[in-house]
């Protein structure tokens, strides 16, 4: 199990490479494998927690994450390549902003409570080595 869902994309993408032999083994002619993924992996993550397919609806609150289009990889893509080029890219990015439940979990790049969960994982990592 991974943190980064682009990563695991990649690895379901790249083990259907080799099985199948082929580039883009999941997506139709003129089809971006990116947007095909992540259709998949949005539409597929909702329905096996009991909610409808449809991303967002009207009084719902909002989850989402904003990647920086200015990104050299991103700037002046096509919009319909980009999900691809993150899924291709080794993540080497932290997102721009987090949106959790409607509230800003971290904009620019920041955490809202980076400060305190900086402070707790050194306790942690304290308390490991001398275990």
């Amino acid at each position: 199990v991974g943190l980064d869902p682009f990563e695991e994309m990649r690895c379901l993408e790249n083990s259907q490479r080799l099985v199948l032999g082929k580039r883009n083994p999941l997506c139709e002619k003129g089809e971006a494998t990116g947007e095909i993924h992540f259709a998949q992996a949005l539409f597929g993550g909702r329905r096996a927690v009991g909610l409808s397919e449809r991303p967002f609806e009207v009084g719902q609150d909002l989850n989402g994450v904003l990647v920086d289009d200015e990104e050299p990889l991103l700037k002046d893509l096509e919009k319909t390549k980009r999900l691809s080029v993150l899924l291709a890219t080794s993540n080497q990015r932290r997102p721009k902003s987090v949106m959790g439940k409607g509230q800003w979990l971290a904009q620019s790049g920041r955490h809202r409570d980076e400060l305190s969960l900086t402070q707790a994982f050194k306790r942690v990592c304290r308390h490991l080595r001398n275990s």
